[in-house]
């Protein structure tokens, strides 16, 4: 939460998404996905609530700054049409992941999710050497939150999932 606040404020500040195009339709849609679908545990999807209304302010700062951001003229016009279309595409694909393969929190999910969103991260940061909307805070704090979530993936994933065997990908 606290990564998202920090590229919430340096995107305002920098009026420049601090989130990539494809990651944040990634994690708005599972965001969306993971609000609205039934889960065993009553507090999660109050908890993906808040999550989501962050992602929303980042969603908001995407639609505001994003065309301007865009190298192309023709992706810089339609890309207030492109970004909820990617969005669709991205709730429908990940829901199809999660029922095929069972990904009962959609926490493998979100490790794809945010092995994308790391590596296009990467890739912003070279795409804008000025550095506008690249927030080192929420770079950090993204960081160990994801350490955490991977220790926490670890701990409870086989206890909740015992019949699979490995869990290589994860690690």
């Amino acid at each position: 939460i606290a990564a998202y606040v920090a590229f919430a404020i340096k995107a305002e500040r920098d009026r420049a998404p601090a989130m990539p195009t494809i990651a944040m339709c990634l994690n708005f849609a599972w965001e969306a996905n993971y609000t609205i679908l039934p889960n065993f545990n009553a507090w999660w999807p109050a908890l993906n609530l808040g999550w989501l209304g962050l992602d929303c302010v980042l969603m908001w700062q995407l639609f505001r700054f994003g065309p301007a951001m865009q190298r192309h003229e023709l992706l810089a016009r339609t890309f207030r049409y492109w970004v909820p279309i990617l969005v669709v595409l991205a709730c429908w694909g990940q829901l199809a992941f999660v029922l095929t393969y069972r990904d009962r929190l959609g926490l493998v999910d979100a490790f794809f999710i945010n092995l994308v969103m790391s590596s296009l991260f990467i890739w912003m940061f070279f795409e804008r050497p000025d550095q506008r909307g690249l927030s080192l805070i929420g770079a950090w704090l993204k960081l160990v939150g994801t350490l955490g979530t991977a220790i926490g993936a670890h701990v409870f994933l086989p206890l909740m999932n015992p019949e699979i065997e490995r869990w290589s990908f994860l690690t």
